[in-house]
């Protein structure tokens, strides 16, 4: 017993809750939490208590999530006898973007709650569960009503302008920022196959064409990432390799916050740069039917190539077949279909447009309007893209008009 007393000794609630581990969740959810519930049913006409889950081992779930239910609170209005709380893992991917989720919401940092919480959901599903995934219908309109609501603090802001300083770039000097996907940091995370996630991955120096143009125009590039496979190889000093040389939890945000606009793929790093609203350029998009948010979003998607049939499937043939929601590799292969990246000239031409439009350069064809609305109406009324406002670059959808037949 002074074992066990020596090692308690010292700890907070939230170690007691985690040194119990997760196999205790279950009995823990039966015993105490049916009657908590319980209570919070009699308690309902006087105080609605509502409670949450925050996956807080990926970023994009965390911040998105977050972000998205303030988003809506906001647009709901004040609601005086409502109460929500949420729970999170013990240990989070980016503690500067927890501090600031946990400085607009009230949080719980618990593991053992957490695995507590997924075994009440499932015994009582009807429960006082707040809703972090939406329908992204729903998320759309939130997301273009109502402002970005999470925000960092002086002290961060302060910390960010150091970073700056360091990095050589001046305050209000103009930068972009971008990342290419490889599976390094999954990886350094659970070491795992994670081959099911390749076509997600792009390749940085496919970017260079892009960042030539951009630093050209006088605007540096920052190269985002946790951890990477490789360095940048380039010789442009206006390039920065921030995720070899730089990199801290607080600058991702720092940097995505003030950024002109974000050039990328898939990987939910995007979403640093989304919550601020910050526009956009996303390349890579597979699967094609999963569109960005905003508005002033921009994307590509890769192309499918039949090995079969040894052509490009169109877009239609893409969504009818479901084929725009494959979530893993395996599934293009069994069905002998190879997924082609985005070309540089292509991310080049992405970069131009979006860079132009945010200048208000950018002259709209009416050829460009008609080819947008034709792959729009693609998305039917029951597709969980339908009435996204974020458009498929002009350049690509001029070059492959053929895919929209």
């Amino acid at each position: 017993m002074k074992g066990l007393f020596q090692k308690f000794k010292g700890k907070g609630i939230q170690d007691y809750f985690d040194c119990f581990g997760y196999h205790s969740s279950r009995i823990t959810a039966i015993i105490f939490g049916l009657p908590s519930l319980a209570i919070l049913c009699v308690l309902k006409p006087f105080l609605s208590v509502k409670i949450g889950r925050i996956d807080s081992t990926r970023i994009a779930h965390m911040f998105l999530h977050s972000e998205i239910w303030l988003r809506s609170k906001l647009l709901e209005g004040n609601k005086p006898r409502e109460f929500n709380i949420f729970v999170t893992e013990s240990k989070h991917v980016n503690e500067a973007a927890f501090a600031m989720i946990k400085s607009r919401m009230r949080v719980i940092s618990s593991s053992f709650l957490a695995s507590v919480m997924r075994e009440l959901e499932r015994y009582i599903p009807r429960g006082p569960w707040i809703t972090m995934d939406r329908d992204r219908r729903e998320e759309f309109y939130i997301w273009n009503a109502a402002n970005p609501q999470l925000s960092l603090s002086r002290e961060q802001e302060a910390e960010g302008l150091r970073l700056l300083n360091s990095m050589g770039i001046k305050k209000g000097e103009i930068y972009v920022c971008f990342f290419a996907r490889d599976s390094a940091y999954l990886e350094s995370i659970i070491k795992r196959d994670w081959s099911y996630h390749d076509y997600r991955d792009s390749d940085v120096e496919d970017f260079i064409p892009a960042l030539e143009y951009l630093t050209s125009r006088g605007i540096k590039a920052i190269r985002m990432g946790a951890v990477v496979k490789r360095r940048m190889e380039t010789k442009n000093p206006m390039i920065i390799d921030y995720a070899t040389r730089f990199r801290t939890e607080q600058g991702d945000i720092y940097l995505m916050k003030n950024c002109k606009f974000y050039l990328g793929d898939t990987s939910g790093i995007f979403i640093l740069a989304a919550i601020f609203n910050k526009p956009l350029a996303l390349i890579n998009i597979t699967p094609m039917g999963l569109i960005t948010r905003h508005a002033h979003d921009l994307f590509i998607p890769q192309k499918l190539w039949d090995n079969k049939a040894k052509r490009f499937l169109t877009f239609k043939e893409i969504i009818d077949t479901g084929k725009d929601r494959w979530c893993n590799s395996h599934q293009f292969k069994e069905a002998d279909i190879t997924l082609v990246r985005n070309t540089p000239e292509e991310i080049l031409a992405l970069a131009k447009e979006m860079n132009e439009r945010i200048d208000g350069r950018w002259i709209e064809a009416d050829e460009d309007s008609m080819l947008q609305s034709k792959f729009k109406s693609l998305f039917r009324k029951d597709h969980i893209s339908h009435g996204a406002r974020a458009r498929i670059g002009s350049d690509f959808i001029r070059k492959n008009r053929a895919l929209l037949e």
